[in-house]
């Protein structure tokens, strides 16, 4: 499964969501971190320019590696390589959307995808643990997590977004949550840009990020293993595992 993460200008948001994925998929996955591929590139940059200071620094507060990335731009082949496509707000998503309509399907901010996957795995019932996602999917044959993956990025990007939550753990519209609790529109909105701010606000944003990416991971990792047929055998043996 490809997953493209996009911000303004693949300068900071897009790069720490990247290193992240990267880093979180090596960790859940191990050998078959493969099967969760991912990259980057700005809504807005038009050439290629290295990545803000503040985005190494902020990666190394948390200890994520950060290859030495450049920012790119964003193309019609991208997003057509994509199966999942992640904007940092919602802003930029009414954006991409807009510029590129026939790619509309695949495309969520980064918070509403996790809307999105807690509504999917609410409405089945869906209470593994972290722990058990991990073994479980550890245990599965990549070629067989592999399919499952493109099957649960097929689900989320099927269903009609109108049966989706904006926000996880809260069961409330966009437009209740702007006219009832005004203080969540940064939420729902999305990842601001922190570049500008203090050296506190921008590591505390990549920290934002990193746990919306972790979110997602183990998210649709969930989906992909309640979809498989070889689920029971895959937990049996998982159990048993060490």
């Amino acid at each position: 499964m490809n997953v493209l993460f996009i911000c303004a200008q693949n300068m900071f948001r897009s790069i720490v969501a990247e290193s992240s994925f990267r880093f979180v998929t090596a960790q859940i996955l191990e050998d078959k971190s493969s099967v969760l591929r991912c990259s980057s590139c700005g809504l807005n940059q038009e050439k290629t320019s290295p990545v803000y200071e503040e985005c190494e620094i902020a990666l190394k507060e948390l200890n994520i590696p950060q290859t030495k990335y450049l920012s790119k731009g964003i193309s019609e082949r991208k997003l057509a390589d994509s199966d999942i496509v992640l904007t940092m707000t919602r802003e930029q998503l009414f954006q991409l959307e807009t510029r590129f309509p026939g790619q509309k399907s695949k495309c969520f901010s980064l918070v509403g995808a996790n809307g999105a996957i807690e509504t999917i795995l609410m409405e089945n019932k869906n209470s593994m643990e972290r722990e058990e996602i991990k073994k479980v999917a550890r245990n599965l044959q990549k070629n067989t997590l592999d399919k499952y993956l493109e099957e649960a990025a097929n689900l989320l990007c099927s269903t009609p977004r109108s049966k989706f939550r904006p926000l996880p753990g809260v069961d409330l519209t966009v437009s209740e949550l702007m006219g009832r609790f005004s203080s969540c529109f940064r939420l729902t909105s999305g990842i601001q840009d922190p570049i500008g701010g203090t050296k506190e606000e921008t590591i505390e944003c990549a920290k934002k990020i990193h746990q919306e990416v972790e979110n997602f991971i183990y998210g649709i990792l969930a989906i992909a293993i309640e979809i498989g047929e070889e689920l029971p055998a895959a937990r049996l043996d998982a159990s048993t595992a060490e």
